[in-house]
C-alpha cells in the first residue's frame, strides 16, 4: 500500500492545571498534556524494557539504579495525566486534531508514553507488586483503544501498544500468584478483545466519502482533495483532473473501505483472503485509488488478526492457570482447526498459530521467569 499523508504543525498552548476528568474530550486534554510532559527520546534502558532485548528486555529484571527514571522530570507528572486520560471509556480527539491524532507526532509521543508505563509496570512485577503491574498493563491496553478512535487504517502504532503491553504481562505470567492471575483475569474480561479495524475503516471511509461530497460541491479543488485523502501515489499533480472522475473515485473508494470493513471478523484466513481479493478485483477496475492499494485489505486483515488471536490465546492461558491446567500443549488455535504449535524458549515457552502475518503468529509466555 502506499500513502502519501500531508504534514501540518500543530501549536498547542497548554497550561498545566488540575483538569476534573470524566469526559471524552477531557481525556484526549490528558493524554495531550501527559504526551509533551514525556521527552521523546528515552534512555535506552526505557526503550528496551518491554522488548526481548538479550541484556535489557524482558529476561533481566529492572536494575535498581534505573527505577529511579520514574521520579525524574517531568514523568510523574506525565504518568498522573495518563491515569486520569486511562480512567474513562471513550475519547475524543477531534477537538485537538482534527482528522487524525497522528499528525504533529503525537503518536510517536503516544508509543514513549505506553514505554513509560510499561516500565513502571515491570518494576512493579519486579518488585512483586502484581497488582500495581496489572493496573499499568490495563491502563496502556486501554489507551490503545482510546488511540483507535482517530487512528486511520494504515496507522499501526496502536496495534504496537496494545501488543507491548500484552507481552508485558505475558512475560511475569508464570511467576503470577493465584490471586494476581485471578486479578489479571479480571482486567482482562474488563477490556473487549483487540479487534479496531472494523471501526477504523468505518470512519475511514466516511472521511473519503465526505472529500467526495465536497468535490462534488465545489468545495474543494479535484487536487487538494486527492492530497488529503492520502490515497493514490501523485495523482494530486496530474495535468487533467476532472471533478467527476475525481468525486465518482473518492466514492468508490469509501464504498469499498465500507465493505473491506465488513471482513475483518472472519476468523479463517484462506477463506477471508478468498473474499477481500474477490473483492478487491471488483472495485478496482476504473478507480485509479483502489488500482494503487496492492494488497491493502488482506494486510488490514491479518493486522487485524493478529491482534484478535494473541487476545484469544491469553485468555486461554488465564483460565488454565487459574484451574491448574498445566497443559499448554493443547489450546486451540483460534485461526486453525488444531492446537497451537507450542515450543519450549527459556523459562518459558512460545505458542505459534497457523494464522501468517508476514511470519506465523507467535505469542511468548514466561519470558521473565517462573515462580
Amino acid at each position: 500500500m502506499s500513502i502519501t499523508m500531508t504534514r501540518c504543525s500543530i501549536v498547542l498552548i497548554v497550561s498545566f492545571i488540575a483538569v476534573p476528568y470524566g469526559n471524552a474530550d477531557e481525556t484526549a486534554e490528558h493524554y495531550l498534556f501527559a504526551a509533551l510532559a514525556c521527552d521523546p527520546r528515552l534512555p535506552d534502558y526505557v526503550e528496551n524494557a518491554t522488548t526481548d532485548h538479550p541484556k535489557l528486555g524482558f529476561v533481566n529484571p529492572i536494575a535498581a539504579e534505573h527505577t529511579v527514571f520514574l521520579k525524574e522530570g517531568n514523568i510523574p507528572h506525565a504518568l498522573s495525566h495518563f491515569e486520569k486520560a486511562t480512567s474513562t471509556k471513550d475519547c475524543n480527539w477531534e477537538r485537538y486534531v482534527g482528522f487524525t491524532w497522528s499528525e504533529g507526532d503525537l503518536k510517536n509521543r503516544l508509543h514513549q508514553l505506553a514505554r513509560v508505563a510499561l516500565f513502571r509496570a515491570r518494576t512493579n512485577y519486579d518488585k512483586g507488586r502484581w497488582e500495581d503491574g496489572n493496573r499499568d498493563v490495563e491502563r496502556v491496553r486501554i489507551m490503545a483503544r482510546h488511540m483507535t478512535s482517530q487512528a486511520r487504517p494504515h496507522e499501526h502504532q496502536c496495534f504496537m501498544v496494545e501488543n507491548m503491553a500484552v507481552f508485558t504481562a505475558t512475560a511475569y505470567l508464570l511467576r503470577l500468584p493465584k490471586t494476581a492471575l485471578a486479578d489479571l483475569s479480571e482486567s482482562n474480561s474488563r477490556i473487549e478483545v483487540f479487534s479496531p479495524m472494523h471501526g477504523m475503516l468505518s470512519r475511514e471511509s466516511l472521511r473519503i466519502r465526505d472529500l467526495s461530497i465536497a468535490v462534488k460541491q465545489g468545495g474543494i479543488a479535484p487536487a487538494d482533495a486527492l492530497s488529503i485523502s492520502g490515497y493514490g501515489d501523485d495523482l494530486d499533480s496530474a495535468p487533467d483532473i476532472s471533478v467527476v472522475t475525481t468525486a465518482s473515485d473518492l466514492q468508490g473508494l469509501a464504498t469499498f473501505l465500507d465493505e473491506v470493513s465488513r471482513h475483518m471478523e472472519l476468523r479463517n484466513q484462506d477463506e477471508s483472503e478468498k473474499h477481500l481479493s474477490a473483492l478487491t478485483r471488483r472495485f478496482r477496475d476504473g478507480n485509479q485509488l483502489i488500482a494503487s492499494l496492492d494488497d491493502y485489505a488482506s494486510n488490514e486483515f491479518r493486522e487485524n488478526a493478529q491482534g484478535v488471536c494473541r487476545n484469544m490465546i491469553f485468555t486461554s492461558l488465564l483460565e488454565r492457570l487459574l484451574s491448574d491446567n498445566a497443559d499448554f500443549t493443547t489450546i486451540p488455535d483460534p485461526y486453525g482447526n488444531e492446537s497451537l504449535q507450542f515450543k519450549s524458549a527459556g523459562t518459558g515457552f512460545v505458542l505459534v498459530s497457523k494464522l501468517s502475518h508476514h511470519s506465523p503468529v507467535s505469542f511468548d509466555f514466561g519470558a521473565a521467569g517462573k515462580e
